[in-house]
């Protein structure tokens, strides 16, 4: 502990920090590389758009509104409290008096070999996840499907669980038993306070992988596959299932610009498939897409709805999902 401060410079050391170190300096030596300009997502909650940005002393978060100080950045990554962070930079950087940037960078960020590369960032862990009855009203009148439809994913499939979460709230998760792809929803709202964005996607979508293919129940290997773009489609097929009149599996693509990969294929493989396209030209294309990786391995029918605004959802919403049913030919 450096203990060259004198009690009465203590509360001048986060004066002494901010004007000697940048926010960049703390970003470094926390292990956080910051882009040399623009925009860029936050560290601090899940962002699908950049909106925070720097200058020499200032993070700024355009969504939230925060704006913090070197100090405060500092304390904010390493989540503790400002007292506690102006101990840490005391301890661990040996503040005395001014010292140059490079020399902070110096000392305090580790120097890596030619060979060597840092480690890939974690995915977000999934928050405790539990299945709760109480819950099925809430979400069966927030996404206007039945309670049945609800039960038939928790309790059948195994796809659909709760969460309480300090910093995501009370919410929803569409999985299965992979757990290689997670997308959360809020129950309370329609979208997270914390970044205002309607869904959270624990795992990343890059794995492009097709959340209902692991369920709960074994399935015949000709049993038939409803594929939709999202959790509140995978929902509402699952009323559908309901009400149709022959039964079949609904699977589950987490965004559109999720591919069906190499490793899905045999689960699909002669099997009937009915995709239903998205909303958008976006939703079109990704329909295609999948349509066209499915084609080698199995039957495989497209449907793009006339009213190019509405979703599967938003048909069970206005129609029932007997009626979509009936409309589908299910």
């Amino acid at each position: 502990m450096n203990t060259s401060f004198k009690k009465t410079d203590a509360s001048n050391v986060f004066d002494l920090i901010k004007n000697t170190y940048t926010i960049r300096d703390i970003a470094g030596f926390c292990g956080l590389q910051l882009p040399v300009k623009g925009k860029f997502c936050s560290p601090f909650r899940p962002d699908r758009n950049p909106s925070c940005e720097v200058n020499e002393k200032l993070f700024t978060d355009w969504t939230s509104g925060e704006h913090l100080d070197v100090p405060a950045f500092y304390a904010a990554l390493r989540g503790i409290t400002l007292a506690e962070a102006r101990r840490e930079l005391m301890d661990r950087l040996g503040i005395t008096g001014k010292t140059s940037p490079a020399t902070f960078q110096r000392a305090c960020r580790p120097v890596l070999k030619p060979a060597e590369k840092p480690a890939p960032k974690p995915l977000p862990d999934l928050p405790p996840l539990y299945r709760c009855r109480e819950f099925y009203d809430q979400l069966a009148a927030r996404r206007n499907v039945s309670v049945e439809a609800v039960s038939l994913a928790a309790d059948n499939f195994g796809t659909i669980q709760f969460f309480r979460d300090p910093f995501l709230g009370l919410g929803w998760i569409l999985s299965d038993k992979s757990g290689r792809a997670a997308q959360a929803r809020p129950l309370d709202r329609d979208c997270f306070i914390h970044s205002g964005n309607k869904t959270h996607n624990f795992r990343n979508t890059t794995i492009h992988y097709c959340v209902g293919i692991q369920t709960s129940w074994n399935f015949p290997a000709n049993f038939p596959v409803l594929l939709v773009e999202g959790s509140g489609d995978y929902l509402a097929a699952c009323d559908v299932d309901l009400h149709a009149k022959r039964e079949f599996l609904p699977v589950a693509m987490l965004g559109t610009s999720a591919t069906i990969p190499d490793d899905c294929l045999p689960f699909f493989k002669g099997r009937d498939v009915r995709i239903i396209a998205h909303p958008g030209d976006g939703g079109r294309k990704a329909a295609e897409g999948w349509r066209s990786r499915l084609r080698a391995v199995c039957s495989v029918t497209l449907e793009q709805f006339c009213d190019g605004d509405l979703d599967l959802n938003d048909l069970v919403k206005r129609d029932g999902a007997a009626a979509v049913a009936k409309g589908l030919g299910l």
